[in-house]
């Protein structure tokens, strides 16, 4: 019995989430956007640390917490939009491996810029970035850049 009531709640949490492809000069971040009951015009940007960590929160490594899923999911609940991605090379986003040695934080910066920018296509008219680890600085970034 219980093992059927975590079904149907996660399958509920998943009912309001939609996938999304933000086009980018180099090619596209694939995301996913959780979204709440009623209407909002604030999304939340979710940018995730260094490394190989997923829109979900997961690690290539191996460590599969499902962190950002479950903060997107929370936030959606209490009346947020929430938009996680893939990074660039990481998870769905796909990117040439003979590029990556080269990537710089700035491309990682443009690509969160452009996260922003589709939210606003989108109808969000406040968009707040959060991030962690490198994610955090990336919003700092952002929140200090009169384009954004």
């Amino acid at each position: 019995m219980i093992i059927t009531l975590l079904a149907v709640s996660v399958f509920v949490a998943d009912a309001q989430s939609r996938e999304v492809e933000v086009e980018c000069e180099w090619g596209s971040l694939s995301a996913t956007i959780d979204m709440p009951e009623g209407e909002t015009s604030t999304a939340v940007l979710v940018v995730a640390g260094s490394g190989p960590t997923d829109r979900y929160g997961n690690s290539a490594g191996g460590l599969n917490t499902y962190s950002y899923k479950m903060l997107g999911e929370g936030l959606a609940k209490e009346g947020f939009a929430v938009m996680r991605y893939d990074k660039r090379a990481i998870g769905l986003s796909a990117y040439p491996a003979e590029r990556i040695p080269a990537l710089l934080l700035d491309d990682f910066i443009d690509d969160a810029r452009r996260c922003v920018e589709f939210l606003r296509t989108e109808g969000f008219d406040r968009v707040i970035v959060a991030g962690h680890s490198e994610g955090g600085l990336i919003a700092l970034v952002l929140a200090s850049d009169e384009d954004t």
